[in-house]
């Protein structure tokens, strides 16, 4: 843990509950970045006392889940986020992928909400 976790666990406990999924359909398949991910998503890091801190948490956090889903989003093997590239009737034309993360890195034992963040 760092200093400002044992500081100050319930602000770090607040910045690492992920925001409700709530946004504009495709307004996340353009955040290129950590910094615009975080913004559109909604995280309070910054308003918290120590927002390096907290933004160095979420980027160890996000950082596997967001490499693995912009690598298969290039690749076609993810669709767009929702509203980019549906079909005309809304349906989508893409099937579901399964993807296995194995190993004893810690983004195997890594929880589901913060997969959804960008899968």
């Amino acid at each position: 843990k760092t200093p400002w976790v044992r500081a100050a666990p319930e602000e770090a406990r607040r910045v690492l509950a992920p925001p409700p999924l709530t946004f504009a359909p495709g307004s996340l398949a353009r955040m290129d970045t950590l910094d615009k991910w975080l913004a559109a998503r909604g995280y309070g890091h910054n308003e918290c006392s120590n927002p390096t801190e907290a933004r160095v948490m979420l980027s160890h956090l996000l950082s596997y889940p967001m490499t693995l889903g912009n690598a298969v989003r290039e690749m076609g093997l993810l669709p767009p986020r929702a509203g980019v590239g549906d079909d005309r009737d809304g349906s989508s034309s893409f099937s579901t992928l399964t993807v296995a993360v194995l190993g004893a890195r810690a983004e195997a034992s890594l929880p589901l909400v913060w997969w959804r963040e960008t899968l």
